[in-house]
């Protein structure tokens, strides 16, 4: 029964799906005390961009 498993397990692996990735500006050299929100951009992304994650 396990053998019957195996090709869709092995299957659902090899995707073949793309993903895009997105260059991002470096940190500011600088304390910076604001930050000016863009549509989109997640409290993560903001506190990753200047190393608070």
């Amino acid at each position: 029964m396990g053998f019957m498993a195996l090709p869709f397990i092995l299957l659902a692996c090899a995707d073949s799906a793309h993903v895009m990735v997105v260059e991002r500006a470096q940190p500011p050299t600088e304390k910076i005390n604001s930050h000016w929100v863009s549509p989109g951009e997640t409290l993560y992304a903001i506190a990753w961009r200047y190393n608070m994650d």
